[in-house]
């Protein structure tokens, strides 16, 4: 069976494309498909350096912090904002983003390491060698997020 995936990337307007040849549709080539078409969402937030408002790739985003009313949004070069609650916020998000403690959610696929505290949290080293804290409260959810991914 062969997949064309630069249909679907036309549809989006993306100039990029990639052809496949697959003897069977798994649930892992399906995954693949779903990824391929969830990473290109968009939203429009403002850079806190320019003040400028930029549409900006969700896939792009490293992890999200809520502070001050806000929703900071961290990618590799940039610090965007935006105002809306984490949970309304959290609701567009794919299901690669994990809740990491109250006010921060991260982007599971720029996790590099993760380190176990004595204490029971958990530090992640995202892409970038930022370090976040997963509180107690959701490692299970993290673990359980990266296992997901893994399959």
């Amino acid at each position: 069976m062969k997949i064309v995936i630069n249909k679907i990337l036309e549809k989006l307007d993306i100039k990029e494309s990639a052809i496949f040849n697959i003897f069977e549709v798994t649930p892992s080539i399906e995954k693949a498909i779903s990824f391929l078409e969830e990473s290109n969402y968009t939203i429009v937030a403002q850079n806190i350096d320019s003040e400028e408002f930029i549409q900006l790739k969700i896939s792009d985003i490293l992890y999200i912090e809520y502070l001050e009313r806000r929703i900071f949004l961290y990618t590799k070069n940039s610090t965007l904002i935006t105002k809306d609650s984490l949970s309304n916020f959290s609701k567009i998000l794919p299901n690669e983003f994990v809740q990491i403690s109250k006010s921060t959610v991260a982007n599971s696929l720029y996790i590099k390491a993760f380190i176990a505290q004595k204490n029971g949290n958990l530090t992640l080293e995202i892409v970038g060698n930022e370090k976040l804290i997963v509180s107690r409260r959701y490692v299970a959810n993290v673990k359980k997020t990266l296992q997901n991914i893994s399959n």
